[in-house]
């Protein structure tokens, strides 16, 4: 896929909010299957760049509303990637 300018942006806020021990590991890993590959490229694009990187709202301010409306609907995995971070001196310290 040829990096657009969205893609890039995309990948800056990925690693941001991921740290960089998770993207590289998730490029090592996952990004090795060519369908994985091509679903990281789409969501990298268009929800990393598109979404979160467009104007309005800082970083933290979107990561807490992310965070807020996953517990109000019962859902974990925000938790689980604050955990992570956490873990990884990462995004999880901020929180």
């Amino acid at each position: 896929m040829a990096e657009s300018e969205l893609h890039r942006k995309g990948n800056e806020i990925r690693r941001q909010l991921l740290g960089d021990k998770y993207v590289e590991r998730v490029n090592a890993t996952t990004y090795q299957d060519p369908i994985m590959r091509t679903f990281i490229d789409v969501a990298t694009e268009n929800v990393f760049g598109a979404l979160w990187a467009r104007p309005g709202l800082d970083l933290k301010t979107r990561t807490l509303v992310c965070v807020v409306s996953d517990a109000a609907a019962g859902d974990r995995s925000s938790r689980d990637v604050v955990d992570d971070g956490a873990a990884d001196g990462e995004p999880g310290r901020e929180m």
